[in-house]
This record gives structure tokens, C-alpha cells and sequence, in this order.
């Protein structure tokens, strides 16, 4: 994870929270110090359907 504002890689998880619809983290940068969250949520359905067609393809 690189912060939105300086790009360093010198970022940390501050809070983590599971929620229904994925996990949200608030991190802040080391370097300048700037507070920012993500959101992250895992996405099935598509993917099944993508790898379904990608082994289909192969057959």
C-alpha cells in the first residue's frame, strides 16, 4: 500500500473493521503523517464466472 499523497510504502494500519459488505482499514503514512482509509471486499461471483470461461476456452 503507497499513500495517496507521498507515495511512500512506509504505511500502517491503524484500525481494522470487518463489515458486511468487506473490511475497512484506516491507515496513516510514516513519513508525512497523512490519515487516509480503504476499503476492501472480495468480488465471487465474477471471478467464478471469468475462470469458468478461461477453463471452457481451454477444453
Amino acid at each position: 500500500m503507497k499513500c495517496p499523497i507521498c507515495k511512500s510504502e512506509n504505511v500502517r494500519v491503524l484500525d481494522k473493521r470487518n463489515r458486511t459488505k468487506g473490511i475497512y482499514r484506516r491507515r496513516e503514512c510514516e513519513d508525512c503523517l497523512t490519515r487516509f482509509s480503504t476499503h476492501e471486499f472480495v468480488v465471487t461471483k465474477s471471478l467464478d464466472k471469468h475462470l469458468l470461461e478461461m477453463m471452457e476456452r481451454r477444453k
